[in-house]
């Protein structure tokens, strides 16, 4: 009987036990979630063993367990001189101690929650610009600048030690509480979308389209030899990824659009040379000439400067080059040249 009353009792330690535990665990959850599923979307698989001084300073802080280990978790990424560069700075452990106490016990939770906060918006974001950039109809230089800035953005490691590189406290709690650090990777959403616009575009092209697209690219990107540029003029030289995602965000009938005015001016280019050819010699068809030649030649920066406005502020970039090419005026003189040189030949057959 009485081994039986011993059973008992032990067996109602045990069952109030659990009840503690599990209540301790509730009024975490409620206070934020639990910070092994934090640490697991991480790519954090362990928890932290802490040392005695550290964990001092977090009971003095008045952190629960699952908080002390997204701190402790925190004071291993700060602490590592092996994440990011010389610029970003490396702490001790006495100075990162040192940090938290100067905070005080308010602005290390806040910066927890916003670690919280931060980690489960992270994993949907990067599998979505994954996704997007496997879509890429291509293995080029542009692929593989996307990829390389994913695997950057991807880092949160590198992502929280550069929010913690300064040595003003409140100026690292400033940082963390304006930070959203999903605002680049959606960036990067945004622009692997235009890229695939671009794609889509370049793709229902015909190949003369394409032959004329492929112009316009190579004269934004490389300045030729023999073009002497006004040194007062802003001028931009695009990458191929600046290039591709102005039109993908332009969108197809706007780049097309382009396309058409970009040929019609090379359409009158010809015309005004077919005239001068049949034009009466004489002064005035030199005269002619030397226009030509001076406005064929002009070109190749009219095209750049009419890409300028994209590298200027506001929000219609896209706008504004397309309406640059709307209000070009550059064919005008090629049919002004070829009205004078049919004159000249009216006359001569008269």
């Amino acid at each position: 009987m009485m081994k039986v009353k011993c059973l008992s009792s032990l067996l109602v330690l045990i069952l109030l036990s659990l009840l503690v535990v599990s209540c301790r665990n509730f009024a975490f959850q409620e206070r934020g979630g639990t910070n092994d599923e934090a640490l697991t979307q991480l790519g954090i698989n362990r928890r932290f063993v802490l040392d005695a001084e550290f964990n001092k300073l977090l009971d003095k802080l008045q952190l629960l367990d699952g908080e002390k280990q997204i701190m402790a978790y925190i004071r291993s990424v700060v602490t590592d001189p092996k994440i990011g560069n010389e610029f970003l700075r490396t702490y001790t452990n006495l100075e990162f101690s040192n940090l938290l106490n100067a905070l005080g016990s308010d602005k290390v939770k806040e910066i927890i929650k916003n670690h919280l906060k931060d980690c489960k918006k992270r994993p949907p974001v990067i599998s979505k610009t994954q996704a997007l950039i496997d879509r890429f109809n291509r293995n080029d230089e542009v692929k593989r600048s996307f990829q390389s800035e994913l695997n950057i953005n991807s880092n949160y490691a590198l992502h929280l030690k550069d929010l913690f590189s300064h040595d003003n406290p409140n100026y690292v709690y400033n940082e963390i509480m304006k930070d959203d650090c999903i605002d680049d990777l959606l960036e990067e959403i945004e622009d692997a979308q235009y890229i695939l616009n671009y794609e889509t575009l370049y793709a229902k092209l015909s190949l003369d389209d394409k032959k004329h697209l492929d112009f316009i690219r190579d004269v934004l990107m490389r300045v030729p030899t023999n073009i002497v540029l006004d040194p007062k003029k802003p001028f931009k030289i695009y990458s191929v990824y600046e290039f591709e995602a102005l039109l993908g965000r332009m969108g197809v009938a706007k780049s097309e659009e382009i396309i058409r005015i970009h040929k019609n001016i090379l359409k009158e280019e010809e015309n005004a040379h077919k005239a001068l050819i049949t034009a009466m010699e004489g002064e005035i068809k030199q005269s002619l000439l030397r226009r030509f030649n001076k406005h064929q030649n002009g070109y190749r920066i009219h095209l750049m400067d009419l890409f300028v406005p994209y590298s200027g502020s506001g929000s219609n970039k896209n706008s504004v080059v397309y309406d640059a090419f709307k209000n070009s005026k550059y064919a005008d003189e090629y049919i002004a040249i070829r009205n004078e040189a049919l004159s000249i030949r009216v006359n001569k057959i008269r």
